[in-house]
């Protein structure tokens, strides 16, 4: 049931700034100033901020609820800042910037969620134009390639990204672009794919929650069918399964509220990707993306192999390269388990050379640079303001969050607290007594 405000809907709304958010952190490139990232909604998350500081007639469960997450991130953030000083003290840390950007994370989480509190009419249709979009970006960077306008390449592969790639002898966005793995509409192919996971993720759980009605028939084949598709051209299989998981509970939704095009929801499942392979595949050479697809689809060897005893078929397996960090976090971590040790690299030696950007596992990362404290209040934003939405909203913590990295990926982070703190102020809140 959505909450009725005194306020008309107008664009200098809270909601329509939550829209501003979602479109700017799933559709929009990365920019970057001396190094640091930064997008135009960080700045209207900062307003909210301010305007939450200088408000008198505050909302008094928005002000509790944000209160009590921001405690939260900030103890996280000063274990982090108390073990890098820690470390600095007896390693020659190579640069502070990783901290500085870390923070940065953590400060627009909060942001980002204090913003969904105050969008009490964030409509959840919104989500459906944002995902099509997006896919359709996906596909055309990953199809057409040169053929897209040359302000969007330019656009989404700018100098910054031209320069990450630099080590790897890219000199150029044509470079990465002939890249037999694509890349889709971000430099990362799991992060392309993981930002459009994340929206089907909330248009499941707005659904579920009858936030949002079930899409036109069209709309939510789309949803349920083009990611699965995206995510094999991508190559992406942790994101793969994701987007399995997901179909399956869309489709499981559409049995139970809407019966009435299940046979046509089955009908086309089965043709219309077919069909659109067979299209791709006569318009395109299919010799890389045959390559992509024999690479997602041994996401089975991986799930056969990672019980194996032999240390050398695990490693070939993939699922095996997060815990290959364990002995480096574990080395870290027992420096100072209790607020952990930062997030400072030190060139040349043996545990610590890569920082803790590298350890695939977001996991690791927070037990070693907010140590056990940090851990502790991790699981107590997990446990206290998002499972309240069910089992579904874990999965970014636990694909890509095991395997690669969720609490790394701004948009992502920015997206994901934002609705939860939207979807919180909507169906938490509590309701007004009847006198």
């Amino acid at each position: 049931m959505r909450l009725k405000v005194k306020k008309p809907f107008y664009i200098l709304s809270f909601s329509f700034w939550g829209l501003i958010l979602a479109a700017d952190q799933l559709l929009l490139p990365m920019f970057h100033f001396n190094g640091l990232p930064f997008k135009l909604s960080y700045f209207l998350a900062g307003y909210w901020f301010v305007d939450f500081l200088v408000r008198e007639d505050r909302d008094f469960y928005a002000d509790r609820e944000f209160k009590m997450f921001a405690m939260a991130v900030m103890i996280i953030i000063v274990c982090s800042c108390i073990g890098e000083l820690y470390f600095s003290v007896y390693w020659n840390v190579q640069s502070f910037e990783p901290l500085i950007r870390s923070i940065l994370i953590y400060a627009l989480m909060m942001l980002s969620f204090g913003l969904g509190l105050s969008a009490l009419n964030f409509n959840f249709k919104w989500l459906i134009s944002i995902m099509m979009i997006a896919l359709v970006l996906n596909f055309a960077f990953i199809v057409l390639k040169f053929q897209m306008p040359s302000f969007l390449i330019n656009l989404y592969y700018g100098d910054a990204v031209v320069s990450a790639k630099a080590d790897a002898g890219l000199t150029d966005a044509k470079s990465i672009l002939e890249l037999s793995r694509p890349r889709g509409l971000f430099p990362n192919p799991n992060g392309s794919a993981f930002l459009v996971n994340i929206i089907s993720l909330f248009l499941y759980l707005g659904i579920k929650h009858k936030l949002c009605a079930i899409p036109k028939f069209g709309h939510y084949f789309l949803v349920i069918t083009l990611p699965i598709i995206l995510s094999t051209f991508l190559a992406s299989r942790g994101e793969f399964l994701v987007s399995l998981v997901l179909a399956a509970l869309h489709y499981k939704l559409v049995l139970t509220n809407n019966k009435s095009y299940v046979r046509k929801l089955n009908v086309l499942i089965i043709l219309v990707p077919l069909s659109l392979i067979g299209y791709v595949s006569q318009k395109i050479d299919m010799t890389d993306f045959q390559h992509n697809i024999d690479r997602t689809l041994s996401i089975i060897d991986v799930i056969e192999n990672s019980s194996s005893q032999d240390s050398e078929v695990r490693d070939l397996a993939g699922i095996a390269r997060p815990l290959l960090t364990f002995v480096t976090a574990y080395e870290r971590f027992k420096r100072s388990p209790i607020v952990g040790t930062g997030y400072g690299a030190v060139p040349g030696h043996e545990y610590f050379t890569d920082g803790t950007d590298y350890y695939h596992n977001d996991w690791f990362r927070l037990i070693v640079t907010s140590g056990l404290v940090g851990l502790i209040a991790m699981l107590w934003i997990i446990n206290r303001f998002v499972l309240f939405l069910g089992w579904p909203v874990l999965i970014p913590f636990v694909l890509p969050g095991m395997v690669n990295s969720f609490l790394l990926n701004i948009p992502a982070v920015m997206f994901f607290f934002f609705m939860i703190g939207c979807m919180r102020s909507r169906l938490k809140r509590p309701k007004p007594l009847n006198i």
